[in-house]
């Protein structure tokens, strides 16, 4: 009898069953590696709908410059509306706007542009609007204070940028310390000068989607 072992071992087979359910799971992972691939690659990127064009403009800064819709387009730029002597949201709404300009400065975002135009503009002069703005330490390459013609300015805002105003509001419909009823709405634009989207500036949770919708905007093509 030989002592010799024989080497040539036929290893045991995988039942078929086994054999189908590697293959089902072999499939199902290349499955979701192409999802992945489509949805970064394929998917179209988040749209944002035009609401209108803002129309032409000649307002004066905090500086006493004149600033015109050409000083802001090709840049992308935020704009609310706004009076110093409110006591109601507008120091709410210029808080906003403060952290809006901390979070572009941290991001070093530098193609984006900050507009507060007051709607109360016979008190709120060019130095009146510098003092405020000086308070809030805002960044005057980044963010104007703007003023000028009452008429100019409630029409402006009531057909350019599509939002309610009233400075002479029925008795008992404003606040004391807010004679003047107007939007708390922060409005996108875009490089042509398109309005692209309405935020609350009180609601923090719309300025997260107001930070969002600027990255959208800023990798649209010009």
């Amino acid at each position: 009898m030989s002592n010799e072992t024989n080497s040539s071992v036929t290893p045991p087979r995988l039942p078929i069953a086994n054999w189908l359910t590697w293959v089902a799971v072999a499939v199902a992972l290349l499955a979701l590696g192409g999802l992945a691939v489509y949805q970064r690659v394929v998917r179209p990127a988040p749209q944002l709908e035009i609401y209108g064009e803002v129309p032409p403009f000649q307002f004066l800064n905090e500086r006493g410059e004149p600033m015109t819709r050409d000083n802001f387009l090709g840049t992308l730029w935020v704009a609310d509306f706004i009076f110093t002597r409110c006591g109601g949201q507008c120091p709410r709404m210029t808080a906003s706007m403060v952290e809006l300009q901390k979070w572009l400065n941290q991001e070093r975002i530098e193609d984006v542009r900050l507009f507060s135009l007051s709607v109360d503009p016979e008190y709120d002069t060019t130095a009146t609007l510098q003092e405020y703005a000086l308070r809030f330490n805002y960044d005057p390459w980044r963010w104007s204070f703007l003023t000028g013609d009452k008429p100019t300015i409630y029409r402006f805002i009531r057909e350019g940028f599509k939002l309610g105003l009233e400075d002479a509001p029925p008795p008992g419909t404003a606040p004391e310390n807010e004679p003047i009823i107007h939007s708390s709405r922060f409005v996108l634009v875009d490089r042509k000068g398109q309005i692209r989207g309405y935020f609350d500036g009180l609601d923090p949770e719309e300025m997260k989607k107001l930070r969002e919708a600027i990255r959208i905007l800023r990798r649209e093509k010009n």
